[in-house]
Formats: C-alpha cells, structure tokens, sequence
C-alpha cells in the first residue's frame, strides 16, 4: 500500500459507528489498523513525512499539508478512541489534550512526585535570594527583585510573606556537623 493520502482514503480503511457525542454528531470513523505497542495509539505510514505516525499527526497533514506545529495536536473531541473523522478534531494545546485525557482522573503518587522534582529542579532561588526577600530592602520593589532574581511575582510574594517553605530542613545543618 502506499498509505493513506486524503480523508476519503482514511474514511474508507475505518469503521463507520454512531457518535456517543451530543457535540459531534454523525458518524465516527474509527480506526481499526495497527497500533503502537506503547500506548495503542494508532500507527498509519504517512507518505509525506516519509514515517509512521498517529492519527493525529496524520489528519494535520492531510488538512493542513503539514504536521502540527510544536505543542499542539489535532485531537479526537467525541470520545470515540481513535476517531479520524475531521469533523470531529480540534486544535488543542498539548496541555489542553492532556488534561482532557486525564480530567477526573487523579494522579497516581509516582506522577505526583515527578512534578515535585521537576519543579523542584527548575527553582533558581538561593537561601539569600530569600533573605533578601523577606528583607524588602526600602525603596524596592517586589516586583523589581522578582525580575531580578528570575522567579516569578507571585513566587516572591509568597516567600516575602513567609508562606513559602525552603526546601532544605533546618536540621540539615545538624546532621553535615556544620553547626
């Protein structure tokens, strides 16, 4: 085969069943090929790209001649899983589909703590950038030291204000023998 080119070419490699979406009537196409092992998401060859990707990426390129810019996806709205009818995609922001994926669903503990770390590994803030914080020197700005020290305005508000906890025990001290 030498792929699928249009979305008539896609519509026909599908099955056509009933939207359970009141937003997206009419019928979903549903993709009933091969799928990646990972996450059995579907895998179909796109010719322009010379590679194997998913629906998604294979329905901006028919509708737009190129794959989706950075940080978006062309996403199924109707809850059908692997719908590729082009009616029924939206652009969303990578964040967008991804809450979509997981909204109402909590978040195991080991998810929990990988955005701890990575929010923790992206802090900036050093123990004297909070003492000068909580000093407020005269004459400056909150503002102008949140510019100054890379964080965020509400970041430095929250440490000024002392309901920020630095990350290191006071007991860290005690237990290198610093003391």
């Amino acid at each position: 085969m030498t792929g699928i080119r249009t979305f008539e070419d896609l519509r026909l490699r599908c099955k056509m069943v009933p939207s359970p979406s009141k937003r997206y009537p009419g019928e979903c196409w549903e993709w009933h090929g091969a799928t990646s092992r990972a996450g059995g998401s579907p895998s179909i060859w796109i010719p322009s790209l010379q590679r194997v990707g998913t629906v998604g990426t294979l329905a901006a390129v028919i509708a737009t001649g190129s794959p989706a810019p950075a940080n978006r996806v062309y996403r199924a709205m109707c809850d059908t899983p692997h719908c590729c009818n082009p009616e029924h995609r939206r652009w969303l922001s990578q964040a967008a589909a991804t809450r979509k994926t997981h909204a109402g669903k909590p978040l195991d503990v080991a998810h929990k703590a990988r955005i701890t770390a990575s929010r923790r590994a992206g802090s900036r803030i050093t123990a004297e950038a909070i003492a000068l914080l909580q000093a407020h020197p005269a004459g400056v700005s909150v503002a102008g030291l949140a510019a100054e020290l890379g964080v965020s305005l509400s970041y430095a508000a929250a440490i000024k204000a002392g309901k920020w906890r630095p990350a290191v025990s006071p007991f860290a001290a005690l237990m290198t023998g610093a003391a």
